[in-house]
């Protein structure tokens, strides 16, 4: 799984000059080893390997059986594009399963259709959402992933194949696609479950106003649901191209491409939801913390205001005349302490009448 994309500094100028289709990785450097995984099946019969030459390859998509292949990393360009040769597959869309900052999309030709998706998760120790770069492919018979890293949420679906539990083997490649996108989909939830709780941490923080950094919280979450919205709602916009190409989807798939849709639709409104709520808790902490500001401006304007009074009376008698009245008077002392005392008591009288305090 790919690190915050705060450390993603994935750059095209590795491609200035070269012509559309050349494959150049374009992401992080890694030096981890690709890992291949093969499961070629059928209904009755079932073979994984992890390792097999792009001929045999090939002639596993020209059989009867379907062949997933997956790569756990995209980092080898030469071993990408060998795969994608031995499928079939467009030169311009090896491009896009070698460039690890392609924006979420579908496309479609010759009953061959290619996905760019993001996986995401949630970091518990950094609070942030986490992204990798997939791509999927998938034509008559075979279907080719694409991870930038190891792990993914698509063991449920090996589990699957291996035990022949549910419908995938007995149903096309498409539905396969459908499977994995779905689990995509899955963790999309989980990451928006997790954003919600963090949201609803924050709320009560707000209405709380004791938390300082509330708002620095707010800001940092937004940025990481802007993260999730990125993955989000460009998959939701592409996926109906899917559904709109006949010669790709088989009757008996195209119902759960459009489940597949509706549940993008969902994550996509939740998405905004969490954006609002977001937005909602911001101006309730502004909103505590202005109405905090003024109290305390109100308690020190009242206190200036009752400190005037009893400056001026000490300013007048503090002053270096050698004939001033009282200032030879034997109770004059007191009698200044009690004129003060007189006019802050009538002054805070005053104040509680208004409801000034």
């Amino acid at each position: 799984m790919g690190r915050s994309r705060r450390r993603q500094r994935a750059s095209r100028a590795v491609k200035a000059g070269l012509p559309p289709g050349v494959p150049v990785y374009v992401g992080e450097a890694h030096d981890e080893p690709i890992h291949v995984n093969i499961i070629d099946y059928e209904t009755d019969r079932l073979v994984e390997l992890d390792q097999c030459s792009p001929l045999d390859l090939a002639r596993m998509a020209a059989a009867r059986s379907i062949t997933w292949v997956n790569l756990d990393g995209v980092h080898e360009a030469q071993r990408v594009d060998e795969l994608c040769r031995a499928f079939g597959v467009h030169a311009l869309w090896t491009e896009d399963v070698l460039n690890a900052s392609a924006r979420p999309k579908v496309e479609a030709m010759e009953r061959t259709a290619m996905v760019i998706a993001r996986a995401v998760r949630w970091s518990e120790d950094e609070q942030a959402v986490e992204v990798e770069h997939n791509a999927l492919i998938v034509g008559p018979g075979w279907l080719l992933s694409f991870q930038e890293r190891p792990g993914d949420a698509w063991n449920p679906t090996r589990e699957r194949l291996r035990s022949a539990a549910g419908r995938v083997r007995r149903m096309p490649s498409t539905y396969l696609l459908h499977a994995l996108l779905d689990a995509l989909v899955d963790d999309y939830f989980r990451v928006l479950d997790q954003v919600d709780l963090a949201a609803e941490q924050l709320e009560d923080a707000a209405l709380a106003g004791t938390a300082r950094d509330v708002a620095q919280r707010i800001a940092a979450l937004k940025s990481e649901l802007g993260v999730l919205r990125s993955a989000v709602v460009p998959l939701r916009e592409s996926v109906p191209a899917l559904l709109r190409d006949p010669a790709l989807l088989s009757p008996e798939v195209r119902p759960y491409f459009d489940d597949l849709r509706d549940h993008l639709d969902q994550a996509a409104d939740q998405v905004e939801q969490l954006r609002e709520r977001l937005v909602g808790a911001l101006e309730i902490h502004l909103a505590i913390t202005n109405q905090s500001l003024n109290e305390t401006m109100r308690m020190l304007t009242l206190v200036s205001t009752l400190f005037i009074p009893l400056t001026f009376i000490v300013g007048v008698y503090g002053m270096n005349f050698d004939v001033m009245p009282e200032l030879r008077w034997q109770w004059g002392y007191a009698a200044v302490w009690a004129v003060m005392g007189v006019v802050t008591s009538g002054m805070v009288a005053y104040f509680r009448r208004k409801g000034w305090l």
